[in-house]
């Protein structure tokens, strides 16, 4: 039964291969939709929305994610989420974030974008503080192997142990 499933696995739902029967949903009070996607359909799924598919013959198909700008406080919770669980998120909010304020000029987005990059910063500081009362003095960027970095080398898909 899914009590026994979440508790063994709780974030199960974050996993691709995770499918639940249409019946168990509605048995619960979740409401289900179906709907056969032809060529030249579009179908958006909003956030934080179980959604899954599968295909009935010969298929060529094309996912896109896109986010509107009021999408960034579902982003924040979806990567808090990941966060807890110790999951790798699919992409760095805080990159994002770094890369709509630093080229966007309009004050539409800059009304979106501030305050989520507002937070980044009191979350950094507030890790930043704790290493520090841990007793930390010096600290050096390190690979998964445990080698010191010694000339500082961009990487783009580096992420910390934690996430």
């Amino acid at each position: 039964e899914m009590p026994d499933l979440f508790a063994a696995q709780p974030d199960l739902l974050t996993q691709l291969v995770t499918m639940l029967p249409p019946s168990t949903l509605k048995k619960h009070g979740v409401p289900v939709y179906r709907a056969i996607q032809e060529e030249g359909d579009f179908i958006v799924t909003f956030p934080r929305s179980y959604h899954g598919g599968f295909n009935c013959g010969f298929n060529c198909a094309e996912a896109v994610n896109f986010a509107p700008p009021d999408w960034l406080r579902y982003g924040k919770v979806g990567v808090e989420r990941y966060r807890f669980y110790r999951r790798s998120s699919v992409l760095s909010l805080e990159e994002l974030l770094y890369d709509v304020g630093k080229g966007e000029k309009s004050a539409e987005a800059a009304r979106w974008v501030l305050p989520e990059l507002q937070d980044v910063v009191v979350e950094e500081k507030k890790i930043r503080e704790q290493v520090a009362r841990s007793g930390t003095v010096r600290a050096q960027r390190m690979r998964d192997n445990g080698m010191i970095i010694e000339h500082e080398e961009p990487v783009d898909d580096e992420e910390c142990d934690i996430c």
